[in-house]
């Protein structure tokens, strides 16, 4: 094929060939953000695949009554218009690609997406597939700085950790159940992340929180809980330090009415104890040594 027959066929064809371009950049989002709840992402990704609809419909109209003179005009503009329109969504809203990698037989897509009406801002997604194409997907939450994945050789679990400076904390932990973590804190030789979940909710409001700690090793590794879970108001602030004599640590949660009130929940040790009726020890039987 010649130059210009070449040129000429791209010309001829060149809606075509766009919109294939466009049906890959979806399924591109969606293998590494596959958003598939609308209250995840407020719709973005379906109301994304609504503009490509529709551009292919109105790119069909117009190759059907392109030989008619009353309707070459409006379709032609109106083709170019839904064109660009699906480009420039697929240009804003596009997730942005932070990592991947290959873990345990897993393939994991580490991504920022904006959601649709939100201001523009941007929230980190974690999407995890599997060698038959089942995939799952993880929101981080409320997370600072650069996100990286590692993997704990020693539980062998795959981490989101967030990097500021040459600090790095845990922000997730792909485990079953899963795991999001406030924010660590220091004590000896490990460092200690409480973690929770919502147990209980009414009209899509959260009830009650289940609160834990995990004790994790200085270089996030490692991570093992601590004896007790706590079921009840949701925690302002969650404060541990350790008794210099004893080597027991105390944790304290800020609950109640705005900002809380400071209250010892648990204390972790060779005396492990529960401290308010909300708190639940569990069996000594397989405890971490303190």
């Amino acid at each position: 094929m010649s130059i210009n027959r070449f040129i000429r066929w791209v010309s001829k064809n060149f809606f075509i060939i766009l919109l294939a371009v466009y049906i890959l950049f979806f399924l591109r989002w969606f293998v590494v953000s596959p958003i598939d709840d609308y209250l995840d992402d407020l719709g973005t990704f379906a109301f994304g695949l609504k503009l490509l609809i529709s551009s292919t419909v109105v790119l069909a109209l117009w190759r059907v009554f392109i030989q008619r003179n009353t309707l070459r005009k409006t379709l032609s503009f109106t083709t170019i218009f839904s064109f660009a329109l699906t480009g420039l969504y697929l240009f804003s809203f596009m997730p942005e690609v932070e990592q991947i990698a290959s873990y345990n037989g897993y393939t994991y897509f580490l991504t920022y997406h904006q959601e649709f009406l939100d201001n523009g801002q941007y929230s980190p997604l974690l999407a995890k597939w599997d060698s038959k194409f089942h995939h799952s997907i993880s929101g981080l939450g409320e997370t600072c700085c650069t996100l990286r994945l590692t993997y704990d050789s020693l539980l062998h679990v795959v981490n989101v950790v967030q990097i500021a400076g040459t600090t790095q904390t845990l922000a997730y932990t792909d485990s079953n159940p899963p795991r999001d973590y406030e924010s660590d804190t220091q004590l000896g030789l490990y460092r200690y992340y409480p973690s929770w979940e919502c147990t209980s909710t009414q009209n899509s409001i959260c009830q009650t929180y289940t609160y834990t700690v995990y004790r994790c090793s200085l270089e996030n590794t490692g991570c093992e809980q601590l004896p007790f879970q706590y079921s009840g108001d949701y925690a302002f602030e969650i404060e541990m330090s350790q008794d210099e004599q004893t080597h027991e640590i105390n944790i304290y949660f800020w609950i109640g009415d705005y900002p809380g009130t400071r209250t010892l929940i648990f204390t972790y040790g060779d005396n492990s104890d529960c401290h308010v009726a909300e708190c639940q020890l569990f069996t000594q039987e397989g405890k971490i040594p303190p």
